[in-house]
């Protein structure tokens, strides 16, 4: 029976040591159209994922251009934890296959990139004309995930997310 308790608890203590979580500890969206004139706008999210006194806080930061000011605007805050799991697990939805499966040419319109890194590797996804009418395609996940990480960055994007 010893054994048995033995067993258990090493399995246990095994299963902790070697689970992975997956986190992310850098995302970027960018979105821009080269018609339109201060179209463009940049969101990022910033995980202490290497820090453990810091790996609860997560930051956002929204940069616009102003016209009206005639400079970048900055808004920073903190992305809750529900809410940057959920980035992050809408993030590994993503199947690079689809992307480049359903390649199309698009004239004047938006360019959608989003960008996301944990620990030395950086990757990057970039999509011409993406739209609200994608949630049908193969681009439904890269969809997804870019409306949701619009949504709580409290951005709106006309046909993509409003």
């Amino acid at each position: 029976m010893n054994k048995f308790f033995l067993s258990l608890l090493f399995s246990l203590i095994s299963l902790l040591a070697y689970s992975q979580e997956y986190k992310l500890d850098y995302i970027s969206l960018e979105n821009s159209n080269a018609i339109v004139i201060g179209s463009g706008i940049k969101i990022e999210i910033f995980k202490s994922i290497h820090d453990p006194t810091r790996n609860k806080h997560t930051d956002i930061s929204v940069t616009r251009y102003s016209i009206k000011e005639k400079k970048e605007i900055i808004q920073k805050y903190t992305l809750s934890e529900v809410a940057y799991d959920e980035i992050v697990n809408c993030i590994l939805n993503i199947k690079a296959i689809d992307l480049i499966n359903n390649f199309e040419i698009f004239l004047d319109a938006d360019d959608t990139t989003l960008k996301f890194s944990s620990r030395n590797a950086l990757v990057e996804y970039s999509i011409s004309g993406l739209g609200k009418g994608d949630k049908n395609t193969p681009y439904k996940d890269f969809l997804f995930t870019i409306q949701t990480i619009l949504n709580y960055a409290n951005v709106k994007i006309r046909g993509i997310n409003d």
